[in-house]
C-alpha cells in the first residue's frame, strides 16, 4: 500500500452561525456549540510546501467551501 501526505483543516461553527442556524429553524433553540450537531467539518488538501502556498490554496477554494457549509 502506497502513503498519500494530505493537511487536513477543520470548520469549526462559531456563535454567529449557531445564531442563523436559530434564527432559520425554530427547533434548534436548544442547539449549542458543544453538541455533537456542531462537530467541525474536515477538509483535505494537498500537502503544503509552505504556510503561504497553503494560504494560497484555501483562498481559491474559500467560495465553495463557505458555500458547502452553508448547505449542511
Amino acid at each position: 500500500m502506497g502513503v498519500l501526505n494530505r493537511c487536513a483543516f477543520g470548520i469549526r461553527p462559531r456563535q454567529p452561525m449557531l445564531a442563523w442556524i436559530r434564527n432559520l429553524d425554530p427547533t434548534s433553540a436548544t442547539l449549542d456549540l458543544d453538541d455533537g450537531a456542531c462537530e467541525p467539518t474536515l477538509y483535505l488538501i494537498p500537502e503544503g510546501d509552505s504556510e503561504a502556498g497553503t494560504d494560497k490554496l484555501l483562498d481559491s477554494w474559500f467560495a465553495a467551501i463557505f458555500e458547502q457549509e452553508l448547505e449542511s
